[in-house]
Parts: structure tokens; sequence; C-alpha cells
């Protein structure tokens, strides 16, 4: 009983650091890339729909003169309520379908037994058009080593090759359940030396 209590607690813990991680993800893009405020264009509609009908929607239930505020203060908590969680679902929705791709082949690379604790989090994603690169930096309960290990393998499912080397995210660069990778688009041939003929 108490595994399955530890597993629930783990799977709700990762749930909320998920929900949190791509709203934070959706939020960088919108600020990225402004165009996304498009997506906003029903929710400010309806808003204005909410507000202007507000005095009608107060004044259609009847009711005692001593329930009336409290009436009044509840649509009007409900019409500030819920363009904002259209909102932040909005934001969320966008970090989700960003992170859904780099999170899958992340996944692919670890075992079901890795992965039983959660699955990693894409945290952050960049890219500087100016040098071609691309920071990603993932939430994660599987060691550093095991990262290491399939650094070629992750490069090769993101047809990317890696700059630097794998590295520990956090402040100080020091937090082991974040990992940053850093590549740059294309593959890159190992170099394999150079071949001598004895017979020249």
């Amino acid at each position: 009983m108490k595994v399955y209590m530890n597993n629930d607690y783990l799977q709700q813990k990762h749930m909320q650091k998920l929900r949190w991680y791509h709203f934070k993800l959706g939020l960088r893009q919108f600020i990225v890339c402004p165009a996304l405020l498009i997506f906003f264009t029903p929710v400010i509609i309806l808003t204005v729909f909410i507000w202007l009908n507000m005095d009608s929607a107060i004044a259609i239930v009847n009711m005692p003169q001593l329930l009336e505020r409290f009436w009044s203060v509840m649509c009007k908590v409900f019409g500030v309520l819920i363009p904002a969680l259209l909102s932040i679902g909005i934001v969320s929705g966008i970090g989700s379908l960003i992170a859904r791709k780099d999170e899958a082949i992340i996944q692919s690379m670890f075992a079901v037994t890795e992965l039983r604790k959660g699955n990693p989090i894409l945290m952050f994603k960049g890219k500087d058009k100016r040098r071609g690169y691309i920071t990603r930096e993932f939430y994660t309960l599987i060691p550093f080593e095991e990262w290491k290990k399939r650094q070629d393998a992750i490069c090769d499912a993101f047809n990317e090759h890696i700059i630097g080397e794998l590295h520990h995210g956090g402040k100080h660069n020091n937090n082991s359940n974040r990992i940053i990778i850093v590549t740059a688009k294309g593959r890159v041939a190992k170099d394999k030396g150079d071949i001598y003929d004895d017979n020249i």
C-alpha cells in the first residue's frame, strides 16, 4: 500500500511540474513570437461579451435583496475567472504542443523502468538565430550518466549535433534534475583519423 501511495504522490508531483513548465514554455513563446497573441482573440471577444451583459445577467435572477449583492459579486468573479482560466489553458496548450515532439524523442531513448518516476519534461527551448544553436533544458529524475550514454542517440533522433557537452541546469548549473542540451542542425561525422597505406 505504501508503494502505491508513493507512486501516486510522485505522479501527482510530476504532473504539477509538467503543467507548470509547459505553461512557462508557452508563455515564453508568446514573448518571442507576439503573433501568437491572435489565439487570445476569442478570449477577448468573450470577455467583452460577458462584461457588456453583466448587468443583464445580474438582473435576470430574482432573489432577496440580502443575496443580491452576493450574486452580483459572484457574477463579476466569474467574469474575471473564466477568461483567466481560458488564457492559462491557451498558454499551457501552446507549451504542450511545442514540447510534445522533443519529449517524445527523449522518452524513446530510455527504458520503461527508467521512466517509472515520470518522463523528462521540456522546460525551455530557445534558438540562437545568429549562431544557429538550439538550447533545450529538461527536468528529469533520470541520472545524468544515463543521459550521457545516450547522447549520440539523442542527437541522431533530433538530426542535430551537440555543441560542447551535456550539463546540468539551474542557477549555478548544479541542479541534478535539470539537463541542458545545446545542439545545431545536422549530424557531424566522427573523426576517424588519418588512413595510411603501407604500400605507398
